[in-house]
């Protein structure tokens, strides 16, 4: 008893997991964010959403049009898009994903907006996977089994395996994302410590600037006060 008790409490919990899909995140001004979606085979429909959760500003001014750009990359191309759009403020499409692995869903803030929160969704669905689920359903229903109490197990293990599957593509979309997060932050980083050596050797180069001008009006000065002299 206590064992089943426990895979319940446990499915239930994956199930709020699960649930917590849609994403809400902040989109700095002139600044692209990536999110990834990971499906396990071909032609599966692939349907995103998103939405700008506030209006945006422009130099002050409240506008009623915080418009977005974005672009999907297949698992194939990561440099052409297979779709791109610009000035879209929320919308909800389709398509289907021709090609098994990883989608990259590229989200830009023009740069006459302040920082944009956005509500965001993606799921798939696979026909082949669909047909397979119902297929074992069928089954599971024509199978006729002697104890309920095996039954209501092995159902709770199935369902159980198939929330952990979701998790493990949750986890994989969360591991992009930092992977992500940490290259960014090296960039910045390089960025930051870059333009800080720059300003050093300008600094440098002034003060090395300034000293040579001195000592040129100082030889100029004297060769005239020697010339008037004479």
């Amino acid at each position: 008893m206590l064992p089943a008790l426990l895979i319940l409490y446990l499915g239930a919990f994956i199930t709020i997991l699960e649930k917590a899909s849609p994403i809400t995140f902040i989109l700095d001004k002139n600044k692209q964010e990536c999110f990834y979606l990971l499906t396990p085979d071909t032609d599966c429909e692939i349907t995103y959403y998103f939405s700008s959760t506030q209006d945006g500003t422009s130099e002050g001014i409240t506008t009623n049009k915080p418009d977005l750009n974005y672009e999907i990359f297949a698992p194939d191309s990561r440099d052409v898009p297979i779709i791109s759009k610009q000035n879209e403020r929320k919308g909800q499409w389709g398509f289907v994903g021709k090609h098994r692995g990883e989608y990259s869903f590229c989200f830009k803030n023009p740069s006459l907006y302040d920082p944009i929160p956005v509500e965001l969704e993606l799921t798939y669905k696979c026909e082949k996977q669909s047909s397979l689920d119902k297929k074992r359903a069928i089954r599971r229903q024509e199978h006729k089994i002697e104890h309920p109490i095996e039954q209501i197990s092995e159902q709770m293990y199935i369902s159980l395996s198939d929330r952990l599957d979701s998790i493990e593509r949750q986890l994989y979309m969360l591991e992009k994302n930092m992977k992500y997060y940490i290259t960014r932050n090296d960039r910045n980083h390089y960025t930051v410590s870059s333009t800080v050596n720059r300003i050093t050797m300008f600094s440098i180069y002034g003060i090395l600037l300034i000293i040579g001008m001195s000592w040129c009006q100082i030889m100029i000065l004297k060769w005239i006060f020697n010339r008037s002299r004479k």
